[in-house]
């Protein structure tokens, strides 16, 4: 696999604040904490996102789908204030890397 890291924007957590383009308000997502209180650190600790080298992505979508029992992975490549080329490259990084690794389970 590759050593290359899925890249975020710079203010990953400034994406989701109330007001932000794209923001989901008040809408609760775990424990009664609603999304914009969610920073890159708790959303990483919760399981909601998985960033970092195609082995440690493949290995947790893995996790996650056996655990929850699901057939199907939905993954959002862009987000917040990413720009088009970092979406464009992890979309790359995705099928190149992570994907057949997932493929040969």
């Amino acid at each position: 696999m590759s050593s290359e890291a899925l890249e975020l924007p710079p203010r990953l957590d400034e994406a989701a604040r109330p007001g932000a383009a794209g923001a989901t308000a008040h809408r609760p997502v775990r424990g009664g904490v609603a999304l914009y209180e969610f920073d890159f650190d708790l959303t990483q600790k919760e399981g909601l996102t998985f960033v970092g080298d195609p082995d440690y992505v493949a290995r947790e979508i893995r996790a996650h789908t056996q655990e929850l029992g699901a057939g199907v992975f939905m993954g959002l490549s862009q987000f917040g204030s990413l720009p088009h080329a970092l979406a464009t490259k992890n979309i790359e990084l995705f099928a190149k890397s992570v994907l057949p690794a997932l493929r040969r389970e």
